[in-house]
């Protein structure tokens, strides 16, 4: 934690910084990293989806998760991230199909965080 845990207020220079080298992480990993919003929408995909799916990340923001999922797939992975509702931090494990723009269709295992109630997130994390 930036303030030690000890409740003193952090300190700001080195709060941002953590941020910044966060934001960085995700942005620079090899791993999918996505938010997904409650109606299955996603909102944030790191750039590592380009090599998976074929799409740049910034294209598939927006659309439904039902479009990369394979068809039969998707009504089960939005029932998982469900089973979370009302369950903050509650994460679940699941598995589907790809529906890449190129390339074979894999299967993906993925775990999803919900922090629909978080105001900075509003959905589920999923990596």
């Amino acid at each position: 934690m930036p303030n030690g845990g000890k409740g003193e207020p952090p300190d700001t220079a080195a709060w941002h910084l953590g941020l910044h080298a966060l934001a960085s992480l995700v942005e620079n990993s090899p791993e999918l990293v996505a938010v997904v919003d409650i109606d299955g929408v996603l909102r944030y995909a790191n750039p590592a989806h380009e090599g998976f799916y074929g799409y740049e990340a910034d294209s598939i923001v927006g659309r439904g998760i039902a479009e990369l999922v394979a068809p039969e797939d998707a009504p089960k992975v939005l029932a998982l991230f469900h089973r979370t509702v009302g369950r903050p931090d509650a994460t679940v494990r699941g598995s589907f199909r790809t529906s890449p723009q190129r390339g074979p269709q894999r299967v993906m295992e993925f775990a999803a965080t919900n922090k629909v109630q978080d105001t900075t997130i509003r959905g589920f994390i999923v990596h």
